[in-house]
Order: structure tokens, then sequence, then C-alpha cells
């Protein structure tokens, strides 16, 4: 590039003063509210992120459209000149017209991806980079001078960490990149303004010329891009922001160019420089910033600057000219000033915080697209209710409160709209924070995509995911959501609304919000004033007890219409539109045009029952009903048990999703279920004379399942006609108390339990019983039986102690930890034999059961019972361990996940459970991942046969889950580097204590007294091909002689509670060699001690058992030697190693000899403690053999039951 220079450097102008301030004020202003009003247009429509639809190509063409119309105004009506004439100083060469567009272009794409302080911080560099152009083009012209160079660095610095005080800049290189460039080219096109035949030309002129040049450049551009990506122009919001944005555009242009004439380019560069500052002052003035001490040292920092360049602009004449080499150097020291003032650039602070994670990614959610899948459909004006008609106009007392509250509590997302709407405030007030409380995915998809489409400066978004009962707790609404499951019934599809409404009550009371943001209309922000909350609350919970009185005395027989609306409950509590945030100007909030699915979640009724029974009706079935209407969220469909709603689906696309808990057995019942039920298919019994049917849907069940059993005799019948099936329970096992806070009473309810039995209760007892009945008159709706139902679950829940026959009144009770006894005799409902129901095999151990087959029976255990304090309920384990398995069925469901998430449903609470008197500490060592195999040998021989992946698999899961069945309150900790404790997020959901723990083996060694071993890690890591095998067996060692505890390898599944053990236990796998798979010792045990010891001083690396059971066996018996005594108590071969490692693949995998197979059953339970499986040996059997033993023990040593091995 060659530039014209002048013969001799610049005088400064005479130009009056005055006149050059006002032109500057001008240039400022115009050039402030064109930035505003560019960046609002950058970021106005919510389809795509601006920089990926190029609209800035759009606002370029705009502004230089309106520069021309605007010069050829100017020129003809004030300077009374033709507009087209032909002059040879008009000529505009190729490259300035070039230059001139790259500049524009670049400083709207820059706003279009980074914020406008980032911007200004880049543009800060303007002065250096003119005095760089000038010094290395314009030949004799430009002296150098190292005074003026330190002023500038001076001011460039304290503007750009004046402008990078701003907490909300945000930094992304291609915003970078295009800051830079106009930089660059503005600058080269000012000083072909100033320094060829263009400075005779008047100012308006000049750029009405450069303005037309350029246009005939974009306009077949601006063609080209509409041609493939559209255009924005059509958009009302975007021509208005344009249309502002471009006319001042045009101002500032044409002063900056009448100042730029009157002064040296340097200087002119210097106020550029300066107007960036102002700028971003008038920012902090109009959004209320913090002005810390940090940005006033700033501000001094530049003044000095710009005073120091004052002083000494007069060496813009008189400094010496360099030579090129000398030029060279000075542009080398200058670029390191770049990088200078580039030190205080702002870092992108809100990058983390919106850095969200994707639980769809986890075990519970396939993906994301099945997720919003769920929630899609078309969208209806469901419900509409008007909120308070308020003037808007004052900002209810001018408070400046930084933070917005929202909140969001329905199941599907918000509008497109509405995120638009939350766009458009996060944008207009960059000083603000907005706090959305939503479920969990919802809220993380909220910010997600709303971020996702804002670049530049904008407010910081933060989300918080919404607990129900921790959000009320201690709110006039606590009790209230203890009800959830009722409600559910009695309000139907509005139930959401009720809920989202409390919700945003609570947190804006909680929080004392001073503003809202109204998602759920159009997206407004109000000025909140929660005095009047605490009521409004009070009145939300009476419109529900309402109801539920009318549903009991039969005066209400539907669902309730939504009752309420902002205007009803908080006449005077807000103004709207207080930081006019929408286009209503502040007219009135509205629920409007809410999402409606075609997923719709329902639950069983039982209409052809009652019609069959009578009124009298066994409400035990709306118990299981209760169950599941936990954990949906919310229920607008019933669906017959016996007619499975054959005549109710008009819509083919209309799909409910349901829990199928219940008894079948009616011989008019419909199976399978239409397609429009998604069915999950837990907790079934199925009598005898129906089985035929389900036999013929087997298929059905195989598609949907595997399915849970109730009982027993059911599990027998799905496994004999092949469908995958497990024990479940029944789903009452799920229940959780209606209020988890209230105190026992003293009472004692019995229920239909028979009163002869009663009667041999000790006379002082009897006093305190009650007694109920689930057999109810006047159940003509379900509504009335789901409130009758609950009722009892309200009273069963504080009682001292529930004595019944009735199976769905005693699983409740254990659930909410209510003591029972459960009479079994033959007078049970369908008792198919003189021992009792079959329904009840495989649940009378988690209570205490009494077989009532003679009144004697009876009187004895009732004479033994503790009256007084009435013992736990029995067998918390399995308790515990059924509903692990329910809520791994409910949590494969996202919607549900998330709905269980958000009432507060988990993690499942500890009911019964009592802490052993030491804790239990386990540890599980895995360091291996998916991108690693691990080697498998042959059986008989150690020679490597094939290869497995090494990631974490069902098998390593089940040797968790054998620890957790037995050890219920054990703690279990995983060490490992490759796994995130996300991946057992189901144990921590399900109550059990499981911890992924990262380990640092040096660290380990350093403290240790193998700490001379710590050098050997890196070369054993790089080149040992037995490192696999050596880390993980000094890590066990470490570990456990650090915290104590039991180690096991992931391939050992524990078969029975292993509190008995001693303090230090270790088992032959052979006849004299020791197992390393499997051990117990105290911390700090001096026989490991001893072992460590040893390993320090034997360990060479090139033996693959050199420190696994040959070091552990030397050991002890050199130990054994030198006391007379065993360190440690050594069980035999039968407790932990029960077959010999060479044997397992055969006998415990590949034989299904039913008599061996029970033989060693049988031995394994009354010799065993342990077994160990050997994966060197076994890693690949993946699919296992039915009927073999392997199948046996990894099927049963479950926690997670319903995740059945191939």
């Amino acid at each position: 590039m060659v530039l014209q220079s002048t013969k001799k450097t610049e005088r400064m102008v005479t130009t009056p003063s005055l006149y050059i301030f006002g032109l500057v004020m001008l240039w400022w202003t115009s050039n402030a509210i064109s930035t505003i009003f560019s960046k609002r247009m950058m970021n106005v429509v919510d389809e795509d992120a601006p920089f990926r639809d190029l609209r800035w190509i759009d606002l370029t063409l705009a502004q230089l459209l309106l520069a021309i119309i605007g010069g050829a105004f100017w020129i003809k009506h004030v300077l009374k000149e033709p507009v087209w004439i032909s002059d040879a100083k008009l000529r505009v060469a190729w490259w300035v017209i070039i230059v001139n567009m790259i500049g524009n272009l670049a400083t709207n794409a820059a706003f279009s991806s980074i914020s406008s302080s980032s911007v200004q911080v880049i543009k800060a560099c303007e002065p250096i980079i003119t005095y760089v152009i000038m010094l290395c083009f314009f030949k004799n012209t430009t002296p150098f001078s190292f005074p003026i160079l330190a002023s500038m660095i001076c001011a460039g610095v304290g503007a750009t960490g004046f402008i990078s005080g701003n907490k909300q800049s945000s930094f992304r290189m291609v915003g970078f990149m295009a800051g830079l460039a106009s930089s660059i080219c503005l600058p080269i096109r000012n000083l072909f303004l100033k320094t060829t035949q263009f400075k005779e030309i008047h100012p308006v002129r000049q750029y009405f010329t450069l303005a037309l040049e350029t246009c005939k450049v974009m306009l077949p551009i601006t063609i080209v891009k509409t041609a493939f990506l559209g255009s924005t122009f059509m958009n009302y919001d975007i021509t208005t922001e344009t249309s502002v944005s471009s006319f001042f555009h045009a101002v500032y242009n044409m002063t900056s160019i009448s100042v730029l004439s009157a002064l040296n380019p340097i200087i002119h560069a210097i106020l550029n420089l300066s107007k960036r500052v102002f700028i971003t002052a008038a920012n902090i003035i109009y959004f209320n910033e913090e002005v810390t001490g940090n940005r006033l040292f700033y501000v001094v920092l530049m003044m000095i600057g710009l005073a120091s360049f004052t002083a000494l602009k007069s060496q813009l004449q008189t400094g010496s000219v360099l030579s090129f080499k000398s030029k060279m150097i000075s542009v080398l020291l200058i670029t390191l000033s770049i990088t200078a003032i580039a030190f205080p650039f702002p870092k992108n602070e809100s990058a983390e915080a919106l850095r969200i994670p994707q639980p769809w990614m986890g075990k519970s959610y396939e993906s994301e697209a099945s997720y919003q899948g769920d929630l899609a459909g078309p969208t209806e004006d469901i419900f509409e209710q008007t909120a308070a008609n308020k003037d808007c106009s004052s900002d209810f007392g001018g408070r400046g409160h930084r933070t917005i509250y929202s909140s969001w509590a329905l199941p599907s997302p918000p509008r497109k709209q509405v995120e638009a709407s939350l766009r458009k405030v996060c944008l207009q007030n960059p000083d603000k924070t907005i706090v959305i409380v939503a479920p969990e995915l919802i809220h993380q998809t909220i910010v997600r995509d709303v971020s996702s489409n804002i670049t530049g400066s904008f407010c910081h978004l933060k989300s918080e995911p919404l607990n129900l009962r921790e959000l009320f707790k201690g709110s006039v609404l606590e009790g209230w959501m203890g009800k959830q499951a009722l409600f559910k019934i009695l309000a139907g599809a509005n139930y959401p609304y009720y809920l989202h409404l409390a919700v945003r009550l609570q947190v804006e009371s909680s929080n004392k919000a001073e503003y809202y943001l109204d998602l759920l209309g159009d997206g407004c922000v109000a000025a909140v004033d929660t005095s009047q909350h605490h009521r409004a609350l009070e009145r939300l919970r009476d419109v529900f007890e309402t109801a539920r009185v009318g549903v009991r005395e039969e005066k209400l027989d539907k669902q309730i219409d939504f009752l309420l609306s902002y205007e009803d409950l908080l006449s005077n509590s807000y103004q709207c539109d207080v930081l006019k945030s929408c286009e209503a100007s502040g007219k009135a909030f509205t629920f409007t045009k809410a999402a409606k699915s075609n997923l719709h979640f329902g639950t069983l009724s039982y209409e052809s029952r009652v019609s069959t029974h009578g009124v009298y009706a066994n409400i035990g079935d709306e118990m299981q009903g209760l169950s599941g209407l936990q954990f949906l969220p919310l229920c607008d469909r019933f669906v017959d048990r016996d007619t499975l709603g054959e005549d109710m689906f008009k819509d083919p696309n209309e799909r409910v999703m349901m829990f199928m808990n219940a008894w079948y057995g009616a011989q008019h019942m419909n199976w399978p279920p239409p397609a429009n039920i998604i069915p999950i298919l837990v907790s079934m019994f199925i009598q005898s004379n129906v089985q035929y049917r389900f036999e013929r849907a087997a298929d059905y069940m195989k598609e949907h399942g595997p399915v849970g059993s109730r009982d027993m005799q059911t599990l027998a019948y799905l496994q004999r006609i092949s469908v995958p099936s497990f024990f479940s329970g029944c789903m009452t096992l799920m229940l959780q108390s209606p209020n988890p806070l209230a105190a026992r009473r003293q009472e004692i309810i019995a229920v239909d339990a028979p009163k002869a039995y009663i009667n041999m209760i000790p006379d002082d007892v009897q006093e305190h019983v009650t007694f109920r009945t689930q057999a109810y008159t006047n159940h003509t709706t379900i509504l009335t039986r789901t409130e009758s139902a609950f009722s009892r679950l309200e009273e069963y829940a504080t009682a001292k102690l529930v004595i019944t026959n009735r199976i769905h009144v005693a699983l409740p009770c254990v659930a909410m930890g209510t003591p029972v006894i459960f009479i079994n005799s033959k007078d049970i409902g369908d008792a198919s034999t003189s021992r009792g129901s079959d329904r009840l095999a495989g649940l009378t151990d988690l209570f205490h059961t009494i077989d009532a087959y003679t009144e004697k029976d009876v009187e004895e255990r009732f004479a033994a019972f503790d009256w007084t304090n009435p013992p736990a309920n029995p067998k918390p384990s399995k308790f515990k361990r059924l509903r692990a398995t329910f809520w791994n069925i409910i949590r494969s469901h996202a919607t549900l996940h998330r709905s269980a998430r958000m009432f507060g449903l988990v993690p499942l609470p500890s009911v019964g459970m009592i802490a052993p008197e030491k804790p239990q500490i386990f540890h599980l060592i895995f360091t291996s991942s998916g991108n690693s195999t691990i080697g498998i040998f042959k059986p008989g021989i150690f020679q490597l046969d094939k290869k497995a992946s090494g990631a974490w698999n069902w098998r390593h899961q089940r040797t968790l889950e054998s620890v957790l069945r037995y050890h219920p309150m054990a703690t279990v900790y995983i060490h490992s580097n490759t796994l995130e404790q996300e991946q057992f997020a189901i144990f921590l959901e399900a109550g059990y204590d499981v911890r992924v723990q990262p380990y640092d083996l040096k660290q380990l060694l350093q403290e240790s007294p193998a700490s001379s071993l710590v050098d050997h890690i890196p070369k054993d890591e790089a080149s040992n091909k037995y490192w696999y095998s050596h880390q993980t067996d000094m890590l066990r060692y470490l570990l456990v002689y650090k915290h104590g505890g039991i180690y096991l390898d992931t391939d050992v599944l524990v078969l029975r509670d292993l509190s008995a053990l001693p303090e230090n236990a270790v088992g032959y796998e052979a006849e004299d060699v020791l197992g390393s798979a499997f051990f117990k010792f105290e911390k700090g045990s001096w026989f490991l001690r001893k072992v460590i010891e040893k390993m320090a001083l034997t360990y060479t690396g090139n033996d693959w058992a050199e420190i696994g059971p040959e070091l552990l066996t030397n050991v002890f018996k050199e130990e054994s030697e030198k006391s007379g005594a065993d360190p440690a108590t050594a069980f035999p071969p039968s407790a932990f190693f029960p077959i010999h490692y060479s044997n397992v693949l055969k006998y415990c995998f590949r034989d299904v000899d039913p008599d061996t197979v029970q033989r060693r059953t049988k031995e394994l339970k009354e010799e065993s403690w342990v077994i160990h499986l050997n994966s060197k040996l076994t890693g690949d059997e993946t699919h296992l053999l039915k009927g073999s033993l392997c199948y046996s023990l990894l099927t049963l040593n479950c926690v997670l039951c319903n995740e059945i091995p191939g």
C-alpha cells in the first residue's frame, strides 16, 4: 500500500475552539447513541445467534444508505451546492473503498459477537495504531517521540482499565479479530481523508462520496447474503433499531471527519479514545453501575496520560525523524505497548456461570431430543387470567435493586417468544442479575438457550433448581406440599398453574424480591411489593382445602378449574413493565398460551370394580395410585384398570404415561393396554384365572419390560413364559409421609383386624385403640375414594402402631416408618391356602407378621410384644433395596425424574434404618477407563488370551450393589481417577452413601513407609506392562492402611452381612496362598505396615504377582514365625475364595447342571462370605447362561434389581 503524504508536517489549524468543542460533543453523543442501537439490533431476533445470520451486513448497508440520503440532503439544502458534480478531487482509490467497507463491517461484526465494552477496549488502541501507520508510511513527516508514546500508553491503559470494569464484558476471538480489523482500517481511511486532495473538500461531501462508492460494493454483497440467509429488515424491531443506529452513525461520521479536518490525526485518535471513556461513563450513569476503586484509579491514570500528551503534543512537529531501521524497532516497541493496553482487557466472568451441565447426557436421559420430544405439541389457550392492570410509568419508588427473580414450575419449557423477551430484558439491563428458579433440566435449558443467543454485554443469568420441599419449608404452604399427590387429583390439568403461582409468590417472598420477570405471560418485568404475599399464599392454600372438603362431603364431583388471578390475590402488589421490557408499555400481566402437549399423565381408576362390588369398595387400590401420583408432574387422565380406556382415546397421537401397579384378576378385563398408553410395568399381581390373557400378550410385556412383580407367584409365572421380570414388591413402599415433621400420637389403629384378636391386647393398651376399615361407603367417584385413602394415610403416618390384615395398609405404614403388626391368616380376602394369601409372598418379612393359624398363636405373640415402645419394622435393608429399584425405574423417565426432584422426593428418606455401632467402610479401586483394555488370560495358565474393555460395566456395578444390599448404611469409596460421581447419582438419590474418591498414588506412598517407591512411578507408568496390576496392589494396601475398612476387588460379590468379621481378616485362595482380592484391616494396622515396608524393599516391577498374593503370604508367614501367632485371622478358601480362580469360568459361568448348581448354592450359603469371580479369567463373560451359578448370584445380589443380567 502506498499513501500520498504531505510535504511538510501538518500544522494545527486555527479553527475556533468553541466550534471544535461543539463538534466533538456532537460526535461523541451521536456515536454513543449509534453504538447502543447497533448493539440492540444485533440481539433482538431470537431464532439464531446474530453472528450466524450476518445481520451486521444488513446494518452496514443501511448505515451507508442513510449516510447517502442525509449527505445529499445537507449538500443541497444547507451547503446550497449541487449533489452530483464531476471533480477529480472526488476520485476515491479502490483500496480506500475496500478499507472503509471492511472497517464498517468489522465494527458491526464485533458488536454482534462481543460486548460493547470489549469493542471499546479494542478500539482504544487506535491512537497507537495511527502512530504506527504514520511512522511506517509517511516518509520524513512523522517524528518519533518516546514521551509521546509513553503518554499514549498511559492513556490507553487507563481507558481500557476503566472500560473493562464492566463485569459483564465478554471475549470471543472472532469478535476480537473484527474489532482489531476495525481499529486498523478506519485510521487508514482517516489518514487518506487527511493527507490527499480529499482534505480540501467539505467533510459532509467527503463522507457522502465515500459512502456512495462503498455502497456500490456493498450492494451486491448484501444481495448474495439475502439470497442465502434472508434479510432481517422485515422485522419491525430491527427496522426501528436500524433506523436510529444508521441516522446517528451518519451524524457521528460526518462530525468526526469535520474534527479530523481541523486537527492532527493522532490528536483525533486521542479524542476517539476519550470518546470511548465518555460512552462507558454514560453507561455507568444510565445503568447505575458500581464505581469501584479500580475504576477510579484507571480514570486518574488516563487523565495523567491525556495531560501528558497535551503538554507534549508539540513534539509531533519537533521530534527527530527516525531511519527505517529505527522505525522498525519503534514498531516492535509499540506492539509491546498495545499488549500492555490489552492487560486490563475484561475477562469473560459470565462464561463459567453460563457453562451449564447437560443432565440428559447422564443415565436418566437418553438424549436431549427425547426430553424435548416428550414435551412437544401445539399451543392452545388453556389458561388465561388477567392480572393487575397498573400504570407502570413509575419505577416503584426508583429503587435500584440489581436482582430480577423469575420462576417456572410447569412440566414443559416456556414458549420461544418468552425466551425472546427474556433475552431482550437481559440485553437491556446488563447491570442486573436474573435468577431463574425452575425444575432441573428446564432451568438449565432456559439459561443455555437464552445465553447461546446473546453476545456481548448482557446481564448475569443465574439458574437455581426448584426444590418445592425446600422452597416451602417453614411457609404457610409447607403442609400443602405434603399433600401434592391428592391435590394433583383435585386440580387435574390446572395443577401446574396453581403450583406456578405458588412458586412465584414464595420465590418473591422468601427473597424479598423487588423485581420479578414474568415468564408465563409476555416476559415483562414487574416491581414487586411482597407485603401481601403471606395472605395470598394462605388464600391459595385455602382453595385446595375447601375443594378437599367439598369432595369429602360429595359437594364437588369434578376437578377444580383455575380460580385465581393476580388481581384476585394481589390487587396492589405489582407495577408492570417498570424496566420497559415489553411492548405493552406497562399495561397488564396475563397468563396466556401455555404449551399443550400430546403427553399426558394418568392413574388407574376403578369404576368397573366399584360397579361390581357396589358402594363397599376397598380403597387399597387408591392407596396404590397415590404412590405413583407423587412422581407425576400432574394427573389429567383416569384410565379404568379393567377396561384400560378402550373407548377414551379419540386422538391416535395422544399419549398417557402411567404406572400399571395393580391387582389384575377381573375375568372381564382387557389386556394389553392400547398404544396410547406409555406403561410403567411395576408392582403387578396377576391372578391365575387371567394369566392366559397376559401369556397371549407376552411380546407386549417383553417390549415394555422388564416387569416388576408384586409377589413371588407372579414372578415365577412371568419367568415361566420368558418375560424378563424381577421382584419389585408393592409400590406403596414408595409413599412418603404427608407430614414428616408431625409428632407421633399415642393412638393405635386397628384396620379390619378381627376384634377377637384385638381383645387379646392388654387392657391398658386397648384404651388407645381406634378401629378403622378400608371398605368405605359413598365412594361414588375417584375423587372421593382418593381423598378417603389420603385421609387414612395421614392417620397412619402419625400413629404409634397399626394392626391390620390389609396389605395396602401395612406396606404404606412401612414406607412412612409406622410400626405394623400384620395378622396373616386364612381369613384374608383371597387366601388360596390355609396359610394365607399368595399375594403376600415376599412381603411379610417387612413388618411384624403374626401367622394367626390359631388364637393361641396370636395370644403368645401379643404377650411378647413391646406395646410401650413398639419396635421398628424388620428388614429395613430389604425395604431400602426395593425402594432403590423403584427409583431406578422412575428416574429412567426424564419427565418423572425431573418431577421427583422438583417435589423434593429424592434423596429417598432413610426410614427405619439404624446406624451400626461402628462405621462400615468399604474400598473399591478402579484404575481403567473406556479407552483402555484389560487382558484376559487362558483358563489354567497365565497366558494372555484376549482383551476386554476397561470401562465400568454391569459386573462392576453388581459388586457395588452386593455391598449395599447387605450394608445399606455403609460408606463405599470408589477410588478412581477415571470415574465421575454423577455415574453413581442413582445410589445417592436412593439414600446410599457411595463416593468417588480420586487418588494420588505418589502422595499415598510419600505418607507411608514405602516413600522410596515414589521414584518408580514415572518409569513404570510409561513402560511397565504390569503397571495396571502393580498400581492396584499398591493402592489396596496403602488405602486400607490409611483409612481402615474392607477392601474388595471389583469382581468380588458379597454374599452376606460382613459385620461379624474380626477387625483383621484375610483368606486363603489356595492351600498355602493368601488372596489379596478381599481383606479387612483396622486403620494403621501393624501387619499392613509390615506389608508396605516389605513392598518398598522387594518391588522391582518385573513380576506380575510380586506385590500381590505372594507378598501378602510371605509377610504373613514371617510375622507368624516371629511372634508365634497369626497377625490376622486367616479364613479357609471356602470363606472368601470358595471356587478356585482356575475353575470359576467352568463352575460358575458355564455349568448349568441343576444338581451341581443347587449343591454349590447350598455350600455358598452355609460357608462363604464373598466369592471372587476373577475378571482376569472371566472378564469377557458379559452374557450369562440362565441356570448357571453366576446367573443366580449376579441376579439376586442386587440393589437395582430391575437391571437383569443378559
